[in-house]
């Protein structure tokens, strides 16, 4: 019985061609990789935003129509104005009863922005009186770690998050592009839900709402009111977990798509180039299959022997590209993210099984280049051709 051809033979005694194979594709498996985890960066960073800040805060503002104030059913414009803040105080009123709701009432908000890789992300905190302040933190988990409580107009305090991400200290003047030096920074918060808070100074703000205090179970402003029969108008303005949710899910379809296009684009360079290279390993190697052919191994020999040295090579590159890939995930993490403020995760199962579903695809390429070989190999008379 004829001995099994050894597949490691020529991996032995080629290890230059065999690692320029492996190195190239072990690369391409991480450049893959990161370039996905780089876009996450921006889902990741969001979800703090979207998922945990509704969690605790939630904002609404609605329209004269949506309370049932008609200029037209009074007097004058001020009779209108009266019956539009008591039904609005109505409202905030009603909110406070509602159980889950610690807390409700009109003031002014600060959107601000958060800077993410793909462009940014806005988010609002409320702008208060200091004596609200203690219970807003309490409520939505926030603690205080550096600097000190906001006493005067215009103080804000802010997340540590935020801090790095916007390369803010304490005593420096937040988005002071956008509004001067109109708010201070008088301390740094904890709270992993990027939670900011501040006192108003004067009338700069972007807007009035009614800042409420939920939790975890009443983060639906749009159906709680709608139980309690009201019909809101494409006027009103909610910002709560649904709100936030939508946005986040939009932006995370752009990530999505943009990694889809990136993978088809470097899987269809990475299927040529492989294909290219393996086409020209095989023909260097038909003088072998040949000599295999006339010491009697069947072509079946010969295609197995292929095979397995094919599966070690695949399989070493992504092995090698699995380590890899995660050790260059912890470095972004380190030395990318976490600097700027931006949280990033470090192991993706799914795009991990995508890449080497890859790498099946491209083994199932190469049988096309392999069978051709295989068909060519005749008997020892053929090296001479």
């Amino acid at each position: 019985m004829m001995k099994r051809l050894c597949a490691f033979k020529y991996i032995r005694n080629n290890k230059k061609n065999v690692g320029t194979l492996v190195l190239a594709l072990t690369l391409s498996f991480v450049v893959m990789y990161v370039v996905y985890v780089l876009l996450a960066i921006s889902g990741e960073s969001e979800k703090a935003v979207r998922f945990e800040m509704p969690k605790r805060v939630s904002y609404l503002s609605v329209s004269a129509k949506t309370l049932g104030v008609f200029a037209e059913n009074y007097a004058s414009a001020e009779e209108a104005n009266a019956d539009f803040d008591r039904k609005y105080e109505e409202l905030i009123e009603s909110l406070k009863k509602e159980e889950g709701i610690e807390d409700a009432y009109f003031r002014q908000v600060f959107i601000a922005n958060y800077n993410s890789v793909l462009g940014g992300v806005g988010f609002e905190f409320p702008l208060i009186e200091p004596e609200l302040i203690p219970g807003y933190l309490k409520h939505t988990g926030a603690k205080l770690t550096e600097g000190r409580m906001p006493e005067g107009d215009g103080e804000i305090l802010v997340d540590s998050v935020i801090m790095k991400n916007r390369g803010l200290e304490v005593g420096g003047w937040y988005m002071e592009n956008v509004w001067g030096k109109a708010f201070k920074v008088v301390g740094v918060l904890e709270s992993g839900r990027m939670i900011s808070v501040g006192t108003p100074r004067g009338y700069t703000n972007a807007g009035w709402y009614v800042v409420v205090l939920n939790d975890e179970n009443t983060t639906d402003l749009r159906k709680l009111l709608s139980e309690r029969g009201y019909t809101l108008d494409q006027g009103d303005r909610i910002i709560d977990g649904v709100t936030y949710r939508r946005y986040y899910e939009e932006n995370m379809e752009t990530i999505n798509s943009a990694t889809s296009v990136i993978f088809l684009v470097v899987m269809i360079f990475l299927i040529i180039s492989v294909l290219v290279t393996y086409v020209s390993y095989l023909r260097n190697r038909m003088n072998e299959y040949c000599l295999y052919s006339s010491l009697g191994y069947s072509r079946g020999n010969i295609y197995g022997m292929m095979m397995r040295e094919m599966l070690i090579l695949v399989g070493t590159a992504i092995l090698l590209g699995l380590v890899l890939s995660l050790a260059a995930a912890v470095g972004v993490r380190e030395f990318i993210a976490f600097p700027k403020g931006l949280l990033s995760k470090v192991f993706y199962p799914e795009t991990l099984g995508k890449i080497i579903s890859m790498y099946v695809l491209i083994m199932g390429v190469l049988q096309i280049p392999v069978i051709i070989s295989i068909n060519g190999v005749r008997t020892i008379d053929a090296i001479e051709d």
